[in-house]
Protein backbone atom coordinates (compact mmCIF):
# COMPACT_ATOMS: atom_id res chain seq x y z
CA UNK A 1 0.00 0.00 0.00
CA UNK A 2 1.35 3.43 -0.98
CA UNK A 3 2.11 5.89 1.87
CA UNK A 4 -0.61 8.33 0.74
CA UNK A 5 -3.26 5.58 0.68
CA UNK A 6 -2.11 4.37 4.10
CA UNK A 7 -2.40 7.90 5.48
CA UNK A 8 -5.94 8.33 4.11
CA UNK A 9 -6.97 5.02 5.69
CA UNK A 10 -5.53 6.08 9.06
CA UNK A 11 -7.25 9.48 8.85
CA UNK A 12 -10.61 7.72 8.52
CA UNK A 13 -9.80 5.85 11.74
CA UNK A 14 -8.97 9.23 13.31
CA UNK A 15 -12.47 10.44 12.52
CA UNK A 16 -12.00 12.15 9.17
CA UNK A 17 -15.18 12.30 7.13
CA UNK A 18 -14.11 10.89 3.81
CA UNK A 19 -16.93 12.82 2.08
CA UNK A 20 -15.51 16.12 3.34
CA UNK A 21 -11.86 15.14 3.08
CA UNK A 22 -9.68 17.78 1.49
CA UNK A 23 -6.38 16.29 0.39
CA UNK A 24 -4.76 19.58 -0.44
CA UNK A 25 -1.08 20.33 -0.37
CA UNK A 26 0.17 23.83 0.20
CA UNK A 27 3.77 24.83 -0.50
CA UNK A 28 3.80 27.20 2.48
CA UNK A 29 1.95 27.62 5.76
CA UNK A 30 0.89 31.12 4.69
CA UNK A 31 -0.92 29.66 1.67
CA UNK A 32 -2.63 27.11 3.91
CA UNK A 33 -3.74 29.86 6.29
CA UNK A 34 -5.08 31.99 3.43
CA UNK A 35 -7.09 29.03 2.11
CA UNK A 36 -8.30 28.09 5.60
CA UNK A 37 -9.47 31.63 6.34
CA UNK A 38 -12.21 31.14 3.76
CA UNK A 39 -14.05 29.19 6.45
CA UNK A 40 -15.54 31.01 9.42
CA UNK A 41 -14.49 30.22 12.99
CA UNK A 42 -17.90 28.59 13.45
CA UNK A 43 -17.12 26.19 10.61
CA UNK A 44 -13.80 25.26 12.24
CA UNK A 45 -15.20 24.70 15.72
CA UNK A 46 -18.05 22.31 16.35
CA UNK A 47 -20.43 21.71 19.18
CA UNK A 48 -19.48 18.03 19.10
CA UNK A 49 -15.98 16.64 19.10
CA UNK A 50 -16.80 14.71 15.93
CA UNK A 51 -17.19 18.11 14.24
CA UNK A 52 -13.70 19.27 15.21
CA UNK A 53 -11.12 19.51 12.43
CA UNK A 54 -8.08 17.34 11.92
CA UNK A 55 -4.82 19.00 10.91
CA UNK A 56 -2.30 16.57 9.43
CA UNK A 57 1.23 17.79 8.86
CA UNK A 58 3.33 15.92 6.31
CA UNK A 59 6.83 16.48 4.98
CA UNK A 60 7.74 18.58 7.97
CA UNK A 61 10.83 19.07 10.07
CA UNK A 62 10.95 19.48 13.82
CA UNK A 63 11.83 23.18 13.54
CA UNK A 64 8.72 23.78 11.43
CA UNK A 65 6.30 21.91 13.71
CA UNK A 66 6.00 24.32 16.62
CA UNK A 67 6.31 27.51 14.59
CA UNK A 68 3.81 26.32 11.97
CA UNK A 69 1.28 25.22 14.59
CA UNK A 70 1.64 28.48 16.51
CA UNK A 71 1.23 30.50 13.31
CA UNK A 72 -1.85 28.51 12.25
CA UNK A 73 -3.51 28.76 15.68
CA UNK A 74 -2.79 32.49 15.86
CA UNK A 75 -4.45 33.03 12.48
CA UNK A 76 -7.32 30.58 13.11
CA UNK A 77 -7.86 30.27 16.91
CA UNK A 78 -10.49 27.54 16.58
CA UNK A 79 -7.79 25.16 15.29
CA UNK A 80 -6.34 25.04 18.81
CA UNK A 81 -9.00 22.40 19.50
CA UNK A 82 -8.17 20.35 16.40
CA UNK A 83 -6.62 16.90 16.38
CA UNK A 84 -3.04 17.55 15.28
CA UNK A 85 -1.36 14.69 13.43
CA UNK A 86 2.16 14.26 12.13
CA UNK A 87 2.64 11.79 9.31
CA UNK A 88 6.30 10.84 9.66
CA UNK A 89 7.68 9.03 6.65
CA UNK A 90 11.27 7.93 7.33
CA UNK A 91 11.97 7.81 3.60
CA UNK A 92 11.09 11.49 3.10
CA UNK A 93 12.74 12.70 6.31
CA UNK A 94 15.17 10.19 7.84
CA UNK A 95 16.16 12.63 10.64
CA UNK A 96 12.66 13.40 11.88
CA UNK A 97 12.45 10.60 14.45
CA UNK A 98 15.86 11.36 16.00
CA UNK A 99 15.07 15.08 16.17
CA UNK A 100 11.69 14.56 17.78
CA UNK A 101 13.04 12.03 20.30
CA UNK A 102 15.58 14.59 21.52
CA UNK A 103 13.07 17.42 21.76
CA UNK A 104 9.97 15.69 23.03
CA UNK A 105 8.48 12.56 24.54
CA UNK A 106 6.75 9.69 22.75
CA UNK A 107 4.04 7.72 24.60
CA UNK A 108 4.91 4.47 22.78
CA UNK A 109 6.86 2.94 19.91
CA UNK A 110 6.45 4.66 16.54
CA UNK A 111 4.55 1.79 14.95
CA UNK A 112 1.94 1.98 17.76
CA UNK A 113 0.50 5.43 16.86
CA UNK A 114 2.11 7.25 19.80
CA UNK A 115 1.33 10.69 21.12
CA UNK A 116 4.36 12.98 20.91
CA UNK A 117 4.57 15.92 23.31
CA UNK A 118 7.01 18.67 22.40
CA UNK A 119 8.83 19.75 25.58
CA UNK A 120 8.95 23.54 25.17
CA UNK A 121 5.47 24.26 23.78
CA UNK A 122 3.74 21.25 25.40
CA UNK A 123 1.87 20.72 22.12
CA UNK A 124 0.64 17.15 21.60
CA UNK A 125 0.51 15.35 18.26
CA UNK A 126 -0.65 11.93 17.16
CA UNK A 127 2.25 10.43 15.19
CA UNK A 128 1.45 8.10 12.30
CA UNK A 129 3.92 6.38 9.99
CA UNK A 130 3.67 4.13 6.95
CA UNK A 131 4.58 1.27 9.34
CA UNK A 132 1.61 1.89 11.66
CA UNK A 133 -0.46 -1.29 11.49
CA UNK A 134 -2.81 -1.31 14.49
CA UNK A 135 -5.84 0.72 13.36
CA UNK A 136 -7.60 0.13 16.68
CA UNK A 137 -4.71 1.90 18.42
CA UNK A 138 -4.88 4.74 15.88
CA UNK A 139 -8.58 5.16 16.70
CA UNK A 140 -8.04 5.01 20.49
CA UNK A 141 -5.16 7.49 20.40
CA UNK A 142 -7.06 9.88 18.10
CA UNK A 143 -10.15 9.78 20.34
CA UNK A 144 -8.09 10.37 23.48
CA UNK A 145 -6.08 13.25 22.04
CA UNK A 146 -9.21 14.83 20.51
CA UNK A 147 -10.98 14.76 23.89
CA UNK A 148 -7.89 16.23 25.58
CA UNK A 149 -7.50 19.04 23.02
CA UNK A 150 -11.20 19.91 23.06
CA UNK A 151 -11.29 20.00 26.85
CA UNK A 152 -8.12 22.09 27.12
CA UNK A 153 -9.39 24.55 24.51
CA UNK A 154 -12.84 24.76 26.15
CA UNK A 155 -11.40 25.44 29.60
CA UNK A 156 -9.19 28.17 28.18
CA UNK A 157 -11.92 29.84 26.11
CA UNK A 158 -15.05 29.64 28.27
CA UNK A 159 -16.18 30.79 31.68
CA UNK A 160 -16.58 28.39 34.60
CA UNK A 161 -20.37 28.38 34.31
CA UNK A 162 -20.42 26.90 30.82
CA UNK A 163 -20.58 23.21 30.04
CA UNK A 164 -19.74 21.31 26.89
CA UNK A 165 -20.84 17.81 25.99
CA UNK A 166 -18.63 16.05 23.50
CA UNK A 167 -19.48 12.90 21.65
CA UNK A 168 -17.19 11.36 19.09
CA UNK A 169 -18.72 8.83 16.76
CA UNK A 170 -16.45 7.15 14.29
CA UNK A 171 -17.51 4.61 11.75
CA UNK A 172 -14.72 2.68 10.11
CA UNK A 173 -14.82 1.42 6.52
CA UNK A 174 -16.15 -1.93 7.74
CA UNK A 175 -19.15 -0.34 9.49
CA UNK A 176 -18.07 -1.03 13.07
CA UNK A 177 -19.04 1.76 15.38
CA UNK A 178 -16.95 3.13 18.24
CA UNK A 179 -18.26 5.90 20.46
CA UNK A 180 -16.48 7.92 23.11
CA UNK A 181 -18.28 10.58 25.07
CA UNK A 182 -18.00 12.77 28.12
CA UNK A 183 -19.23 16.01 29.65
CA UNK A 184 -16.73 18.65 30.63
CA UNK A 185 -17.18 21.71 32.78
CA UNK A 186 -14.58 24.38 32.82
CA UNK A 187 -12.74 24.67 36.11
CA UNK A 188 -14.16 27.10 38.70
Amino acid sequence: MEAGDKLREMLVYCGANINEFKDTRFPTIKRFINAARRYSNDEWSGSKISDLPIVCLTRTTYRELVTDRTEIMTAIPALASALWIIFADQIENPFFVDDTRRLGVFSDDLDQAPIWVEKRSNYSYLVLTPKTKNMSMVEVQANGLSLFNATTWFEREHSSSQQMTVTRKQTDPYARKVTSSGTFKSKP
